[in-house]
């Protein structure tokens, strides 16, 4: 009963997370993260749900369905996802739980219990030497994945494409490692929760670009693509391989219009995200 439950979530004091959420929702709710989620019974799957929040100024369930969707399009590894529409007109957005996969049982490991928490507070240390970057996760991923060297790539696309989107919220725990019972192998997870960061409250400047979440590159987590390129050998890459890439992946992102468009994001969304969005000015 999704009505149901949205109302409780547009009646949520927003002060009061994250532990009065986790009560009020206990059923199934997930107390990470800004915003209200909970874990919904599907045929034959489960599904996490997030809602429009009653201070959000942009649309941010349809512009996460969108971008999910633009990266399905790009070549990414996305679970199955929905957008639906509620009676009040604000919409939900549900996306699948491949960890709770019925037809494909398994473990899901977040990168932040993989890897060892960053004590550095400068952004600006060499993600080799940051414990809790895309570096240290490559590493991960080159000791455990049964196809280590795809995944590996797979996980330098995911930071360019982060980067290229301005997805400033890239956290180790929005990564990590699947084991499937099925085939009996370690691989790196789908993509999830994946959108656009944006401060309204700015113009847009580089400074809305210096810091991403993990670690990048020898500049650490500066947001610019020679930061991103300058460890690519780190995973496996040479220079005119990891320029291939983000090549390949500016002209995938750069339909991201049409798609946020098709997807029902409004045009007064887009034009926000707009400014935020530079696929190739850094």
């Amino acid at each position: 009963d999704l009505e149901t439950f949205f109302t409780m979530v547009s009646q949520q004091n927003l002060q009061d997370w994250p532990l009065a959420r986790y009560f009020a929702l206990m059923a199934g709710g997930c107390w990470q993260g800004s915003r209200a989620k909970i874990t919904l019974q599907g045929k034959p799957n489960y599904w996490l749900a997030k809602w429009q929040m009653p201070n959000d100024i942009l649309n941010w369930p349809q512009i996460e369905f969108a971008t999910m969707q633009l990266l399905h399009e790009a070549g990414f590894n996305v679970p199955a996802r929905h957008l639906i529409p509620m009676q009040s007109e604000k919409w939900a957005y549900l996306i699948e739980r491949f960890d709770l996969s019925k037809t494909d049982p398994g473990y899901f490991v977040p990168a932040n219990i993989l890897l060892t928490k960053s004590e550095q507070s400068n952004g600006q240390i060499d993600a080799r030497q940051d414990t809790a970057s895309y570096i240290a996760l490559a590493r991960c991923l080159r000791k455990y994945s049964s196809q280590a060297k795809t995944d590996v790539v797979d996980l330098f696309r995911r930071m360019l494409a982060n980067l290229l989107l301005n997805n400033t919220h890239d956290t180790p725990h929005k990564f990590g490692m699947f084991y499937s019972v099925k085939t009996h192998q370690w691989r790196l997870s789908p993509v999830f929760g994946v959108r656009p960061t944006v401060d309204l409250d700015a113009h847009f400047s580089s400074k809305n670009r210096q810091g991403s979440g993990m670690g990048m590159g020898k500049s650490g987590r500066t947001r610019s693509i020679a930061n991103a390129l300058s460890l690519c050998t780190e995973f496996g890459l040479n220079i005119k391989q990891a320029e291939s890439h983000l090549e390949e992946l500016r002209l995938a992102l750069a339909t991201w219009k049409d798609v946020f468009e098709h997807c029902g994001v409004s045009g007064y969304d887009r034009q926000q995200l707009a400014p935020f969005i530079k696929l190739s000015d850094f």
